[in-house]
C-alpha cells in the first residue's frame, strides 16, 4: 500500500499497511478515506511539505467510482460552505446567545429542575458549536479546496475528535427537557416529589458523560495524514483507518452506525415527539378548563407554568424539525447500501452529511430566539439585565464626570 507510508512509518507496522488494502471502511461521519488502489509511493528526496507522504498519482476517494449524482467538486464545495460560511455565522450567533441564556437561567435559579436542564442545554450547545467551528475552521484558509487541513489533522491525531459527542449530548438533553415538562404537566402535584433536582443533576451529568465518552472511543477509528501529489504539486489531507479500528471493526461499526447513528437519535427524537404531544394535549385541556371556569385557582397549572410549557413546546418543535432529516437519512442508508462513504453514491453521502451537520448546528444556535419570542419571564429577565447594565454605565459615567469637576474646582 501506501502512499501514507512516510507519514505512518513511525507509528504503524507493515502489517497495518497490508491490512488497509483489504478493508472497505465505512462510517456514519464525514471523513473521506483514501482509495489505496489509486496510489503509487514515491520516496524521492525532493522538497515536500513537512510531514507529508509523497504520491505520484494520488486520486482522492471522492473522485473514484462515482455514478455522478453529485460531483466531487459539488461535495467539496458544500464542505467549504459549511466550514467557511455557515458554521462561523451560527457560531457567532449561538455562542454569545447561549452564554447569555446560561446567565439568565442561573438567575432564575438552578434549584428548579427545568432551569437546571435549560442551563445544561445552553452549556452543551456552546461547547458543541465551539468545537464544530474549530473542527471545520480549515475551510477559512483552504477555501475553495477540500476544507481539511492542519487544524482537523491535529484534532484527529491528538484524540480530541470525541468532543463532537456534544452534539448527541444536546439531543439527549432535549429529550430530558421534554420529559421533565411532560411530567410536570401530567402529574403537577406529584412531579416535585417524583424527581428531585439533585437526581436530575445526576441524570444530566451521567448522560452527557457516557455519550461523550462513547464518541471518544468511536473517534479512535480515525487517523489523518498529509498527502503531497507531486504530479499536480498539491497538498491534501486524508482520513484513514487506525490499527485499533481494523482490529475491532465489527463492534466499532455497530456502535458508530447503529447505536450513535440510529438508536440514540431515534430514541431522543421519539421521546421528544411523544412527550410533547402528551404535554400539548394536557395543556390544551387545562387552558380550556380555565377559560370555562374563569378562575385561575380551578386549574392545577399556574399562568407562569402554562407560559413556560408553551415555550418548551416550541423548543421541542424546533428540535424535531431539525432532527427528522437526520433520522430519514440514516434509515435510507440502511436500504441503499451504496449511499455510504465507500459506496457508489459516496459524494452524495458526504453532501448530505454536511447538510445534516448544518441542521445540528442550527438547532444548537437558535434556542435563544425561541426563548425571546415565546418566553415572557425570559424576556423580562433579559430586559432587566440590559437595563441594569445601562444604569451601571450611566452611574460610572456620572462618577467620572463628578470626579473631573472636583479636580477642576480644586485646581481653580
Amino acid at each position: 500500500m501506501g502512499e501514507m507510508k512516510r507519514y505512518l512509518m513511525t507509528t504503524y507496522s507493515d502489517d497495518v499497511f497490508a491490512t488497509l488494502n483489504k478493508h472497505d471502511v465505512t462510517s456514519t461521519e464525514d471523513p473521506l478515506y483514501i482509495n489505496s488502489s489509486t496510489i503509487n509511493i514515491s520516496l524521492s528526496t525532493f522538497s515536500v511539505p513537512a510531514g507529508c507522504a509523497v504520491s505520484e498519482n494520488f486520486v482522492p476517494a471522492s473522485k473514484v467510482d462515482s455514478r455522478g449524482l453529485i460531483s466531487p467538486e459539488t461535495a467539496d464545495m458544500m464542505k467549504n460552505v459549511l466550514g467557511a460560511i455557515v458554521l462561523p455565522v451560527l457560531f457567532t450567533i449561538g455562542a454569545p446567545t447561549n452564554s447569555l441564556s446560561m446567565i439568565i437561567f442561573y438567575k432564575h435559579g438552578l434549584r428548579h429542575r427545568i432551569n437546571l436542564c435549560l442551563f445544561a442545554l445552553s452549556l452543551v450547545d456552546v461547547l458543541y458549536l465551539t468545537f464544530d467551528f474549530i473542527l471545520n475552521s480549515d475551510a477559512l484558509t483552504t477555501f475553495p479546496s477540500t476544507g481539511k487541513g492542519v487544524v482537523m489533522e491535529f484534532i484527529v491525531n491528538n484524540h480530541i475528535l470525541g468532543f463532537f459527542g456534544f452534539g448527541w449530548a444536546s439531543q439527549f438533553l432535549s429529550g430530558v427537557i421534554a420529559g421533565e415538562r411532560c411530567l410536570c404537566v401530567v402529574w403537577p402535584l406529584k412531579s416535585q416529589t417524583m424527581l428531585k433536582t439533585k437526581t436530575m443533576a445526576i441524570v444530566i451529568s451521567a448522560g452527557v458523560f457516557l455519550i461523550t465518552t462513547g464518541r471518544f472511543i468511536i473517534s479512535e477509528k480515525y487517523r489523518m495524514g498529509c498527502v503531497y501529489d507531486e504530479r499536480n504539486d498539491q497538498q491534501t489531507f486524508q482520513f484513514f483507518p487506525s490499527e485499533w479500528y481494523i482490529q475491532n471493526r465489527g463492534i466499532v461499526d455497530i456502535f458508530d452506525g447503529v447505536v450513535f447513528g440510529l438508536i440514540l437519535p431515534g430514541t431522543f427524537c421519539l421521546t421528544v415527539v411523544l412527550t410533547t404531544l402528551a404535554t400539548a394535549l394536557v395543556l390544551k385541556k387545562a387552558v380550556a378548563w380555565r377559560q370555562e371556569s374563569s378562575s385561575s385557582s380551578s386549574s392545577s397549572l399556574s399562568t407562569k407554568e402554562i407560559a413556560l410549557t408553551k415555550m418548551l413546546i416550541y423548543l421541542s418543535v424546533q428540535f424535531v424539525l431539525l432532527n427528522i432529516p437526520n433520522l430519514l437519512f440514516r434509515f435510507i442508508c440502511i436500504f441503499v447500501q451504496d449511499l455510504s462513504p465507500s459506496g457508489q453514491y459516496h459524494n452524495l453521502y458526504f453532501f448530505l452529511i454536511n447538510i445534516l451537520e448544518m441542521c445540528a448546528a442550527m438547532n444548537s444556535s437558535l434556542n435563544f430566539f425561541v426563548y425571546v419570542f415565546t418566553g415572557s419571564k425570559y424576556r423580562e429577565t433579559l430586559k432587566g439585565f440590559f437595563i441594569k447594565s445601562g444604569k451601571k454605565k450611566q452611574a460610572a459615567a456620572g462618577s467620572i464626570a463628578s470626579a473631573t469637576e472636583m479636580r477642576e474646582l480644586s485646581h481653580s
